[in-house]
C-alpha cells in the first residue's frame, strides 16, 4: 500500500514538473509506464533488473517505448545506452528510467532526478 502511494506521488510530481516543460507525454503514457513496470516487478519493487529493460521498452507504447516498432536488439541496446541510466548493481530505478525516457521524448535535458 505504501509503495503504491509512493509511486503515485512520484508520478504526480513528475507530471507537475514535466507539464511546464513539454506536453508530449500524457498521464496515460505515464500510467502505461507504471503498468508495464508492474508486469516485470509484480511485487511493486522500484528497481528492475537492467537486463530486462529492453523487454520493458518493447512493451511500452510510444512515445515512451517501442511497442509495434521494428528494431533489432542492437538498435534497442544503443537507445538504452544513450539514456544514461545509473546501474544500481544490475538494476535500474523506476523514477530514473521514467525521467530519462521523458528527457528523450521532450528533446530537453531535464537534469537528474
Amino acid at each position: 500500500m505504501f509503495l503504491n502511494l509512493f509511486i503515485a506521488v512520484i508520478i504526480e510530481n513528475f507530471s507537475d514538473i514535466a507539464e511546464d516543460r513539454f506536453q508530449l507525454i500524457s498521464e496515460a503514457d505515464m500510467e502505461g509506464f507504471r503498468l508495464a513496470w508492474a508486469n516485470f516487478c509484480p511485487h511493486r519493487e522500484l528497481f528492475l533488473p537492467t537486463h530486462k529493460l529492453h523487454l520493458l521498452l518493447c512493451q511500452l507504447d510510444p512515445p515512451l517505448g517501442f511497442k509495434g516498432e521494428i528494431m533489432d536488439k542492437q538498435q534497442l541496446l544503443h537507445v538504452i545506452a544513450n539514456l544514461g541510466l545509473k546501474d544500481h548493481r544490475g538494476r535500474v530505478h523506476f523514477t530514473e528510467v521514467l525521467w530519462s525516457l521523458a528527457s528523450c521524448v521532450s528533446g530537453e535535458d531535464l537534469g537528474t532526478v
